[in-house]
C-alpha cells in the first residue's frame, strides 16, 4: 500500500484531480469582470496610455506590481483584457509552482520520501487561499511566492550562470509584489552570510549577488517608493508578533480568530525547526541546507513586512485574510524539510514530520469545500447588472460589490478601448 502512495503515477493522479477541481469550479463560478483594485488599471497614465515606464514603475499601495502589469497589458492585446483566462494562467503558474517545490524538497533532501512530499505539498491544493485564484488581479502573490523559491535554489548552487539566475528570480519578486523585497533581500543577505562562512572563493558570485540585488533595491526606492514610517508596527510592538503569529498560523490552515496561543505554538515550531537545524550544524550549513533556511527565512521576513504594515492599519484580525495565506503556506513543507535535515535518521525523524503533517491536516480539515469560489460571483454578477444601468443611462456608477469608487471614467475608456467584458455586454 505505501509503495502505491509513493508511485508518481499516485501522485501526479492525485494533484491532476486537485487541479481539474480547482479549473472547474473557477470555470463554473467565474464572470469576466474586473474587481476591485483592477480597475485602476483604467486609470488614464495607464492601460489607456499604453505601456510606460514610469507608470510600470509606479506603486501600488506599497506593492511594485511590474509583471501583472505586464500581464494585464498582454491580455488587452490578446483577448481584450478577460479576466477569467488570466485566473486560469494564475491557476496552472500557481500548481507549477507546487511542482516545482516538490522539486525542491527532492533536491535538498535526495532520501525524503516521494510519498512524504506529496503529502506535505497537498495542503498547499486546498481552498484557503481561494481569494487569489477568484481574483485575476492576485497573480502578483503568485509571482512573488514562487520567484523567491526559485531564487533561493539557484542562488545556492554552485557556478556564476546559477548565481545570475538566482539573482534574477529574486529580483523578479521584488517587483512583482512587496512582500518580495524582504524576502528577496533575506535570501541576498543569507547567501552573503553563507559565502563569508565558508566559500570565500566564490567572491565573484557574492559581487554579482550584491551588484545585482543593489541595483534593483536602487530602482524599486528611486521609482515612487516614498513609505510612512508613523503606519508601521515594528517588531519591538507586541502587536506585531501577534499579527506575524497569525498569519503563520493560517498558512497551517487555521483561520479562526481568538486562540492566540495556538498561532504563538505554530510560530514557535516554525522558528525552533529553523534553529534547531542551525545549532545541529553548528551554523556551519551545507549550500543545500543554506537554501532551505534561505527560503524559510524569506517567507517569514515576508510575513514579517504584512504584519509590519497591516496590523497597524486594520488590526491583528486582518492576518486571517484568504490572501495572505499564500504567503506562509509553504512553511508546511519547509518546516518538515528543516527537521528532515536537522534529525538523524531514526523514530525520531519520522515522528516529527508525523507531527508536522498531523498540525497542517487539523487546520486544513475545513479548507477543501470547493463551492467557495461562488462567493465572489455573486458580487459580479450584481456588478455586472450596475454597469449594464450605467451604460444604458438608467443607473449611477456606483458599483460597491465591484469597486469601492465611482466608475465612470473607468468605465468610459473601457467602452472607447471596447474591452471585452464592455463586448460581452454588447452582445449578451
Amino acid at each position: 500500500m505505501l509503495r502505491k502512495l509513493e508511485s508518481p503515477y499516485f501522485i501526479a493522479s492525485l494533484f491532476s484531480v486537485l487541479l481539474g477541481l480547482h479549473l472547474f469550479h473557477l470555470l463554473h463560478f467565474s464572470l469576466n469582470l474586473p474587481l476591485g483594485d483592477e480597475w485602476v488599471m483604467l486609470k488614464s497614465n495607464g492601460l489607456p496610455r499604453g505601456l510606460t515606464w514610469g507608470w510600470l514603475l509606479e506603486r501600488h499601495n506599497e506593492h511594485k506590481i511590474v509583471l501583472t502589469k505586464l500581464q494585464i497589458l498582454l491580455s488587452v492585446a490578446v483577448d481584450g483584457w478577460n479576466v477569467v483566462h488570466i485566473q486560469v494562467f494564475n491557476l496552472f503558474f500557481y500548481f507549477a509552482w507546487i511542482l516545482w517545490l516538490g522539486f525542491f524538497l527532492h533536491e535538498q533532501a535526495t532520501d525524503l520520501p516521494k510519498g512524504v512530499i506529496a503529502a506535505l505539498l497537498l495542503f498547499l491544493g486546498s481552498l484557503i487561499n481561494c481569494e487569489n485564484h477568484s481574483w485575476a488581479f492576485q497573480s502578483q502573490f503568485h509571482f512573488g511566492v514562487a520567484f523567491l523559491s526559485v531564487g533561493a535554489f539557484f542562488l545556492f548552487r554552485p557556478g556564476l550562470s546559477n548565481t545570475f539566475l538566482g539573482s534574477a528570480f529574486c529580483v523578479l519578486s521584488m517587483f512583482s509584489v512587496g512582500f518580495g523585497v524582504p524576502g528577496a533581500l533575506t535570501v541576498f543577505s543569507l547567501f552573503g552570510v553563507f559565502i563569508l562562512l565558508g566559500r570565500r572563493e566564490q567572491w565573484r558570485e557574492l559581487v554579482l549577488a550584491c551588484s545585482m540585488g543593489t541595483a534593483a533595491l536602487w530602482l524599486w526606492l528611486f521609482y515612487d517608493a516614498a513609505i510612512d514610517n508613523g503606519t508601521l508596527i515594528l517588531p519591538h510592538r507586541l502587536k506585531f508578533w501577534r499579527f506575524l503569529a497569525g498569519l503563520v498560523s493560517l498558512g497551517f490552515g487555521f483561520e479562526g480568530e481568538g486562540r492566540e496561543w495556538w498561532d504563538f505554538l505554530i510560530l514557535f515550531g516554525v522558528l525552533g525547526s529553523l534553529l534547531l537545524l542551525l545549532v545541529r550544524r553548528r551554523f556551519r550549513l551545507n549550500s543545500k541546507e543554506s537554501a532551505t533556511v534561505a527560503l524559510t527565512a524569506a517567507y517569514l521576513s515576508s510575513a514579517g513586512l504584512m504584519a509590519a504594515g497591516r496590523a497597524a492599519r486594520f488590526g491583528v484580525e486582518y492576518a486571517k485574510r484568504s490572501r495572505y495565506s499564500e504567503v506562509t503556506m509553504a512553511l508546511v513543507p519547509l518546516t518538515g524539510l528543516l527537521l528532515f535535515q536537522a534529525i538523524p535518521r531514526g523514530k525520531w525523524r519520522g515522528w516529527a514530520l508525523g507531527v508536522v503533517w498531523a498540525v497542517a491536516f487539523l487546520g486544513y480539515s475545513n479548507n477543501w469545500n470547493f463551492r467557495v469560489y461562488n462567493a465572489t460571483l455573486r458580487g459580479k454578477q450584481i456588478g455586472l447588472e450596475c454597469i449594464q444601468n450605467f451604460y444604458t443611462n438608467l443607473g449611477t456608477d456606483h458599483c460597491a460589490t465591484v469597486h469601492e469608487e465611482a466608475l465612470a471614467d473607468y468605465l468610459a475608456e473601457a467602452k472607447r478601448m471596447r474591452l471585452s467584458f464592455f463586448r460581452d455586454l454588447q452582445n449578451p
